[in-house]
């Protein structure tokens, strides 16, 4: 098992993640200095190889999960998508308020809406006279 600087370990028995910050492999002995998660204290044990390979377990990262996870789980991952989407819509089609609506809307109503009311924050009650607006 490969562990690098960095990794998300969990050791047995403890039950909080761990995160390396010093690892050190010698002939006899690999030397682990992790950083424990969310209490976070440190500390270094020295293992011996197959006690190594034995009881720490090296967690993936959040990057090589989520393939598999938004793979598995196809359903959130699109509607997660779609929210964000439609989110952000606003900076990238400033008529989206009204391209979504069902109603077919006059050049005029638009220009109204976007122009003269928005602007004017005493005015925006007038919106719900306005069908479709």
């Amino acid at each position: 098992m490969q562990v690098r600087v960095g990794d998300r370990v969990r050791i047995d028995p403890f039950p909080e993640e761990a995160e390396v910050f010093e690892i050190r492999q010698g002939n006899t002995s690999v030397t682990l200095g992790v950083i424990f998660h969310p209490s976070q204290k440190a500390e270094r044990f020295v293992f011996t190889p197959e006690e190594f390979a034995h009881r720490v377990r090296r967690l993936p990262s959040l990057w090589e999960a989520f393939p598999e996870k938004a793979l598995r789980l196809r359903e959130p991952c699109l509607l997660f998508i779609d929210a964000l989407r439609m989110r952000l819509a606003y900076a990238f089609d400033p008529h989206y308020a009204v391209s979504v609506t069902q109603v077919d809307l006059l050049p005029h109503q638009v220009d109204a809406v976007y122009r003269h009311i928005l602007p004017l924050p005493r005015i925006r009650f007038l919106l719900a006279d306005d069908p479709g607006l």
